[in-house]
């Protein structure tokens, strides 16, 4: 998966078009993240003694990643996600690193 958590991305589709957000959680096996502040749902929640607040809770649900783009750091515009292997040395033997990139800057993501 090309989105990583702590990743700053646009939400490209949908009822949240257009915001931006923080990456709080990754479900590979989903294809799916969730976004701070996008795709706000609410959940009746029952008094329990593990839970602080019950009753209507408002929380953020996983989006598809289909619709986001990473936002690039240089430019502050939304990009494609590529990977680049870069040659590393350590200790004296060489190795090879692959590494996340914006298409758009070939910057290296972290």
């Amino acid at each position: 998966m090309k989105i990583h958590k702590n990743d700053q991305v646009l939400v490209t589709r949908g009822k949240d078009a257009g915001k931006r957000g923080k990456v709080l959680q990754v479900f590979p096996d989903r294809n799916a993240v969730t976004i701070e502040s996008v795709n706000i749902v609410k959940r009746h929640m029952k008094q329990n003694p593990n839970l602080k607040q019950s009753g209507i809770i408002e929380r953020p649900a996983p989006i598809s990643v289909a619709n986001v783009m990473v936002i690039a750091l240089s430019n502050n515009k939304p990009s494609r996600v590529g990977y680049k292997l870069v040659k590393t040395q350590e200790g004296g033997t060489a190795r090879v690193k692959k590494v996340r990139i914006c298409r758009t800057t070939e910057e290296e993501l972290p």
